[in-house]
């Protein structure tokens, strides 16, 4: 966010705190606009939710709601679609940093706001995760109106599926591209910047999400995305994997992940950066 934007997520005098991303990704001029507008949008509901008195719990999924109801983001709404049947399939999780409970949703198909189903499966049962047909049969025992699949897919991730539903697709070709560039797997750090195979650098972001710390001094986080463009049908990336994509512990601070979930996953980054920090280092330098 710009300057004027993080005036409305901190308070230096010791107030509570939240901060949010729109999604890592290459976002086309003509849509730089849209997406601070929309990240000012949510960020203004979830402080409005901390100086009413709200949890950082409630800030983190409000925020985040915001977004999934946005389609210039990719998460609810605006989310990529799948190869080959040219579905919304989403994933989402929030975290307590207090007690350390967690709720995530994957493979999600009939809501709107799948950050909320996932808290949902926090509080009320005792699992972690829900995946497909199994957490949409729990949004709906929940409460939650479940919506046609089709309800979910906007005009510009139409236009930006590739390749056209029901083209056969050719794994391998991915698997023999990195051979082709090994030298983009030599660090860590090279692992961790998505792939540029072609994809159109307009409303194509990553995950969205938000972390928050309340007067109570509580720290929480929320996330949720429409995953990678084109992705196969189940493809599960780092969202709803607690320490991969997301974790919080209010003894140490929080860490929320967004870009290629796969590089993300294969380091646990979360767990990584809080590790990090637990020893020592600055949110900065972990």
């Amino acid at each position: 966010m710009e300057m004027e934007d993080n005036e409305l997520a901190f308070d230096t005098c010791g107030g509570p705190i939240i901060l949010i991303h729109g999604g890592a990704g290459r976002w086309g001029e003509k849509h730089h606009d849209a997406c601070l507008q929309g990240m000012r949008e949510s960020v203004s509901v979830g402080y409005q939710t901390l100086i009413d008195g709200g949890s950082a719990l409630d800030a983190v999924e409000r925020a985040t709601a915001v977004m999934e109801d946005n389609p210039i983001f990719n998460a609810g709404y605006g989310s990529v679609l799948t190869r080959g049947n040219g579905k919304v399939e989403m994933d989402a999780s929030i975290m307590d940093g207090g007690d350390l409970s967690a709720g995530c949703v994957t493979c999600i198909t009939n809501v709107k706001h799948p950050v909320s189903v996932a808290r949902k499966v926090m509080l009320d049962t005792p699992h972690v995760l829900l995946s497909g047909i199994a957490a949409d049969e729990f949004a709906e025992l929940s409460g939650f109106t479940l919506v046609r699949n089709e309800e979910l897919v906007c005009d510009a991730r139409k236009q930006l599926s590739r390749p056209a539903k029901g083209e056969p697709i050719d794994y391998a070709k991915h698997a023999r591209q990195k051979d082709k560039n090994e030298d983009r797997f030599q660090s860590k750090k090279q692992r961790l910047q998505p792939p540029t195979d072609g994809v159109e650098a307009s409303t194509c972001g990553d995950t969205v999400g938000a972390i928050a710390i309340d007067c109570r001094g509580n720290i929480a986080a929320a996330g949720s995305t429409g995953g990678l463009n084109g992705k196969m049908c189940g493809r599960v990336g780092d969202t709803p994997a607690i320490g991969q994509g997301i974790y919080v512990d209010n003894e140490v601070g929080g860490a929320l992940a967004t870009g290629h979930g796969e590089d993300i996953a294969r380091i646990a980054m979360a767990t990584r950066i809080i590790v990090a920090m637990e020893n020592g280092l600055s949110p900065q330098a972990a």
